[in-house]
């Protein structure tokens, strides 16, 4: 689907010269977009499985395409990819895809301890093949961390949206101004007015007439003088958590003596596993958790993902006030039980 978009967008692009209105953000998107389509297209489960390309790719079709639809379909020769967009738009993601993917983010941020800017160059793990990020990512994840009044977060990715900033290549909406503005503002909101007032000082000094900016100051002035400074926060996890991500991190929490008693064996128990032992590794004792190798083919877990794909849907938490079963920002997987 969207190697059809991409050829459509590159069609456009030979047809028009350089004059046509926003030409520059049409080129810079395609060039950015096409080899992360041809990937995606050659190995696409491999693709995805790497969370910045996730994000990415919802991002732009929650977002992207559709701008990107908005500059051409008025145009000779746009017609071809607003009637492509138009046709696959009921297979888009929506919006709250794209917020639980950057949470995913923010998720991978807090248990790994991994900041923005590993992440936006791409240094998350050998593992992961490199995906990095631009200005206008880091734009919107901070402006997600901006809307859940994270604001801590949304500071640092802005910064790192002001950081890979580079002039004339984005949206008339996104200046360096927007960025610093936000930037401002979440120190504000931590703080740290001190730094907001300085940073919109900064502004002034580029555009010494910008009303909203001497609006700021002189709001960022009155809280200093009047002492109306918010009080630093610090997010409090819940106690279970510090281990849980130790854990997720690979970091074991076990004793010499506990790691001791920790087997592998086979399992020959009933007379069906006497020709084909089972395979297990007890990974704890107290609950008893084990792990079973080689209970399913590869042939038959693909042709289990064909049946399943179709019935999948968002899993859900038990509340453990309620009772009952609901969505949870922190768990975005989707689920399908057979029974």
């Amino acid at each position: 689907m969207e190697n059809d978009f991409v050829k459509h967008l590159e069609a456009f692009v030979t047809a028009n010269n350089e004059d046509f209105p926003r030409m520059i953000d049409l080129k810079t998107f395609l060039h950015d977009v096409k080899p992360r389509a041809l990937e995606a297209a050659e190995a696409h489960d491999k693709f995805v499985s790497h969370p910045v390309n996730g994000v990415l790719m919802i991002k732009r079709f929650t977002s992207d395409w559709l701008e990107i639809e908005e500059i051409v379909k008025n145009s000779s020769g746009g017609s071809e990819l607003s009637k492509s967009i138009d046709l696959h738009k009921p297979l888009f993601p929506e919006y709250e895809d794209l917020v639980g993917a950057v949470e995913g983010l923010f998720r991978l941020q807090e248990i790994y301890h991994l900041p923005a800017r590993d992440i936006v160059d791409g240094n998350l793990s050998p593992n992961y093949p490199r995906a990095t990020m631009e200005t206008e990512d880091c734009f919107q994840v901070g402006l997600i961390a901006y809307h859940d009044k994270d604001f801590e977060r949304a500071k640092e990715w802005m910064k790192e949206g002001l950081r890979k900033y580079q002039p004339n290549i984005y949206s008339a909406y996104l200046s360096r101004r927007v960025l610093q503005e936000f930037i401002a503002w979440c120190e504000y909101e931590t703080g740290n007015v001190s730094e907001a007032l300085t940073i919109t000082n900064g502004i002034l000094k580029e555009e010494p007439d910008y009303e909203h900016a001497k609006n700021n100051a002189a709001f960022f002035k009155r809280v200093i003088k009047n002492k109306e400074v918010k009080p630093k926060t610090k997010k409090e996890n819940a106690p279970y958590m510090k281990r849980y991500s130790s854990l997720c991190r690979g970091q074991n929490n076990k004793t010499a003596v506990e790691l001791a008693k920790l087997t592998c064996y086979y399992d020959q128990s009933t007379p069906q596993l006497v020709i084909k032992p089972a395979k297990i590794e007890v990974l704890n004792l107290e609950p008893r958790i084990v792990r079973y190798f080689n209970v399913i083919t590869d042939e038959e877990i693909e042709a289990v993902k064909l049946l399943a794909g179709p019935r999948l849907r968002r899993a859900t938490i038990n509340n453990l006030a309620t009772g009952k079963l609901e969505f949870a920002k922190y768990r975005v997987s989707k689920t399908y039980v057979a029974v």
